[in-house]
């Protein structure tokens, strides 16, 4: 029976996708820093003060990346070794990165130490891989996704599981996501503001501004609520076997 195809690839560039936002946000207020020549920023600064928290998530929040490329490259056959190294590339070179450009960022501070416990959580998510690949929880996985999920359904499967991570940002509905009307709209009007063609449009958009942001009503809200919770659920479903 052929092998169901290995959502971790599409998991392992899903969460690099939430490193770089959470690393990079709010993206506001980029500059050059004054008087800082280009190959100074390659030096990351040691932190003055230390932070638990931040500490334990910089460790934690490249872990997940390290367990999925490790998982995506044992998948193509690659050795213990390779994969684990391939981890470990991918969390130096995406902290390292995201470190770098936070020099551009005022509300960024970037640090030696953050860069450190990213490579060090990254490693971390590797050798979680090599341990339940040893005890067995990779193959009971395997076999557990061949009897309950069809075939190709890799995508429906990352879908999946990121969405409780895209239920941490909230919505003024529960269990909403993808509320980016407010934030798409003043994407518009900044395009829009210096072409005089566009004023008829970005008038209609500021004029509708506060219609559009306004609170729903019970029954739109519950109904929100309801198709939420649905979205979710008919795609689990499109994915399962069909004889379940």
């Amino acid at each position: 029976m052929p092998r169901h195809r290995s959502s971790a690839a599409l998991l392992a560039w899903a969460w690099a996708a939430v490193i770089v936002y959470a690393s990079l946000f709010p993206f506001e207020g980029w500059r050059w820093p004054p008087g800082v020549p280009a190959w100074q920023l390659l030096r990351l600064p040691w932190p003055r003060y230390f932070i638990p928290f931040d500490i334990t998530s910089n460790l934690l929040a490249y872990a997940p990346l390290g367990f999925l490329v490790a998982l995506t490259r044992l998948r193509h056959g690659a050795a213990p070794v390779a994969a684990g190294a391939s981890a470990l590339l991918a969390g130096v070179g995406l902290s390292y990165a995201m470190e770098l450009t936070q020099h551009l960022l005022p509300l960024r501070v970037p640090s030696a130490l953050d860069w450190l416990l990213n490579s060090a959580g990254a490693a971390l998510g590797a050798a979680t891989t090599f341990a339940t690949r040893r005890l067995g929880w990779l193959a009971r996985w395997q076999a557990l996704r061949e009897r309950w999920l069809d075939r190709g359904s890799g995508g429906a499967l990352a879908l999946l599981l990121l969405w409780p991570v895209a239920l941490v940002f909230p919505t003024p509905v529960p269990l909403g996501v993808g509320q980016l009307g407010p934030q798409l709209r003043q994407l518009v009007l900044g395009w829009l503001a210096d072409v005089p063609a566009g004023d008829a449009l970005a008038a209609w958009l500021q004029a509708a501004g506060p219609e559009l942001d306004a609170p729903l009503s019970p029954l739109a809200d519950g109904l929100a609520v309801a198709l939420g919770l649905l979205g979710p659920c008919l795609l689990a479903f499109a994915a399962s076997h069909r004889g379940l």
